[in-house]
């Protein structure tokens, strides 16, 4: 089999001008780094987010804990800041963002603040914000941030420099509570290449939105895979209870091609190892042993015009998000409670 570049352009370009047919290739997964363990940068909560810059660098942020450094090998190089509000200090980073030149630009929620860092990591500025729960860096170097308000979603596309260029609202469907509302609301976001964005919905359904730099819904795709039923209300998974698809982010590549990452049930769900926990509040409940043994990654490389599906695979383990173009992660945790990132390189290669 002929290797493919890892973010797959050759292959996109040949599918899209009809040299290669849909599903004539396969996705390669290599296991890149691990990092996280007990005695080397401790994760001690669920990631919010890992990001990975041009130098290989991997990003890590973390609710109620400093954002954490580790390089290409995974070895722990340093946490960045301190807790607190004042400068270079945070409290609830939900996002690190990688610029030009390994710019970064982190997002703190509950400090309602973007701090903005040089490559060596040393502080540029900050910059005054609305309590971001989401953001990607567009390609015109516009911050593209989200915030829940309840009942709608807001968009805000902010300047580097923090002036808030324009915002826009997005209302849900009917929900009962916040947190029906949440699942609807929730978007995986990417940058397009013309400086507009990709939006796709975490939960319920598989569709991909195609908007302008300004917001206005261009298109939207809805690939037919088999690895995602639609479904009208999110439920909790119990071992009577199966896991419901969901989207873990996206990405395009440069010459157009869509890459989507997910999860879905995997067959042998119901033989899953569950544990007994008890809330402070005394109410026992269950949880899995581990949550691989419940769902499945998926990769698929999408037609960003038609929506056909250019290649797809399944994987045996949860995938938790996206570390940067051509590259995934997932979150386990040890047996001392500290959480562990793996990060997967994606590579296309034809059959």
């Amino acid at each position: 089999m002929s290797r493919v570049s890892t973010l797959g352009p050759a292959l996109a370009l040949l599918a899209l001008i009809g040299v290669w047919q849909p599903l004539q290739a396969q996705i390669e997964i290599r296991q890149a780094a691990t990092f996280g363990a007990a005695g080397s940068g401790e994760i001690s909560a669920y990631p919010s987010a890992v990001t990975r810059d041009s130098r290989g660098r991997y990003f890590v942020a973390v609710p109620h804990q400093l954002p954490l450094v580790f390089d290409a090998n995974g070895r722990f190089l340093q946490s960045i800041g301190r807790l607190g509000d004042g400068p270079n200090e945070y409290r609830k980073v939900v996002r690190i963002l990688v610029g030009r030149g390994d710019t970064l630009y982190v997002v703190d929620q509950w400090a309602s603040r973007i701090t903005v860092l040089s490559p060596e990591l040393r502080l540029l500025r900050s910059m005054s914000v609305r309590e971001y729960d989401n953001a990607v860096l567009l390609t015109d170097g516009v911050i593209l941030a989200t915030s829940d308000l309840s009942t709608s979603l807001r968009f805000d596309r902010v300047s580097p420099e923090g002036q808030q260029l324009q915002h826009y609202t997005e209302a849900g469907a009917p929900c009962v509570t916040q947190e029906r509302c949440w699942s609807r609301l929730t978007r995986a976001l990417s940058s397009a290449p013309d400086g507009g964005f990709w939006a796709a919905p975490r939960f319920h359904r598989y569709e991909l939105e195609r908007r302008s730099r300004s917001g206005n819904l261009l298109r939207v795709l809805r690939p037919a895979s088999p690895w995602y039923a639609s479904y009208d209300t999110l439920t909790t998974t119990s071992p009577r209870v199966a896991p419901q698809a969901s989207i873990a982010g996206l990405w395009q590549d440069s010459v157009g091609a869509l890459w989507v990452v997910g999860n879905s049930a995997d067959p042998s769900w119901k033989d899953a190892r569950w544990e007994d926990q008890v809330r402070r509040e005394g109410v026992a409940i269950q949880t899995p042993v581990t949550a691989d043994e419940l769902l499945d990654g998926a990769v698929e490389v999408i037609d960003s015009q038609s929506g056909g599906v250019l290649a797809r695979r399944r994987v045996p383990y949860r995938i938790d998000g996206v570390a940067g173009p051509g590259a995934v992660y997932s979150i386990g945790q040890d047996k001392d409670g500290f959480y562990i990132v793996k990060v997967f390189d994606i590579s296309l290669v034809r059959r």
